[in-house]
């Protein structure tokens, strides 16, 4: 019941003159356009400054944090002695234009400790050119005198102090290797024509060292070896032949000669066998010669009395 008399009086009061007032004050007053506008202005502004300083935040951020990155790998470069990297990196640790840290410092300790390990460097390689060349002269002397084997061994010496590559870059040394080569072929040759097997061998070896791979250093390595196997089954058929194992000493001779066509004694072995496994002609009888019987001779005739 008094419900709707109290919306009655709700609804009607601001009909009332007494409530004339109240209603103009609650209502919002118009602004000046021109005092939100400049409000429109500082806001923007504002949030552009607030964006630049944001932007100049990351930015600084982002330089200290490369900076960092850059030192780390400097410093870490430095104790593992890679002077090159650690100089790079040092020189990289910078802020705007300051430089981080004393990145400065550590650069310098790099390029110091990088030219001594370059005067080290340069030390060693004279020395072990050095090295080398006299490895190289003791070969071809060694080779002059008939030593092939020796040769070899101070080739083999000389690879062991350059395992990869050329032997040497000095012009001297390199001619020197390139004269050592060619007797080294030569004498190869001459000592499987000769069936010196070790000999021929010992060339192959020392013209690998000089050059590690070379096909005709190879095929010479390659021969001497046959020819060392071969030259032993020869040795086991002639043995055999000394026993007067005839076939079984042809059996290996022909082998022999099967794999090398000119192989030195192999057929002046076979020869022999063929010539001892020959059928013999059967034994003949000795024919005997009839001999005339002797006729009387007649008696002198006596001589005439005196």
């Amino acid at each position: 019941m008094n419900e709707p008399a109290l919306k009655h009086v709700a609804t009607d009061a601001p009909n009332t003159p007494a409530a004339e007032p109240l209603a103009s004050a609650a209502r919002p007053r118009p602004e000046n356009p021109y005092a939100l506008e400049i409000r429109r202005r500082r806001l923007r502004i504002a949030a552009a400054c607030g964006g630049a300083l944001t932007l100049v935040a990351l930015l600084a951020a982002w330089h200290v944090h490369s900076a960092d990155a850059h030192y780390d790998r400097g410093r870490r470069a430095l104790e593992e002695r890679r002077f090159s990297v650690a100089i790079q990196e040092l020189n990289a640790a910078r802020f705007l234009l300051f430089t981080y840290r004393d990145a400065d410092e550590l650069a310098a300790q790099a390029a110091a400790a990088l030219n001594a390990s370059l005067e080290s460097e340069s030390l060693q390689q004279v020395r072990l050119e050095e090295a080398v060349a006299r490895d190289v002269a003791l070969a071809g002397s060694s080779l002059a005198e008939g030593e092939a084997t020796a040769a070899a061994r101070a080739l083999a010496d000389a690879r062991k102090r350059v395992p990869e590559g050329p032997l040497s870059a000095d012009p001297l040394t390199l001619a020197s290797l390139q004269s050592l080569s060619r007797k080294l072929s030569a004498a190869g040759r001459a000592a499987l024509g000769a069936g010196r097997w070790g000999v021929a061998g010992s060339c192959a070896e020392g013209l690998l060292s000089i050059a590690p791979g070379d096909e005709k250093a190879l095929r010479l390595a390659g021969k001497a070896a046959l020819g060392a196997r071969l030259a032993a089954r020869l040795d086991t058929a002639r043995e055999a032949a000394d026993r007067g194992q005839w076939r079984r000493a042809l059996s290996i001779a022909t082998n022999v000669l099967a794999r090398w066509k000119d192989f030195p004694g192999a057929r002046s072995l076979v020869g022999r066998a063929e010539a001892a496994l020959a059928p013999k002609p059967p034994p003949q009888e000795p024919v005997v010669v009839p001999t005339a019987t002797p006729r009387p001779t007649a008696a002198p005739p006596a001589p005439p009395p005196p």
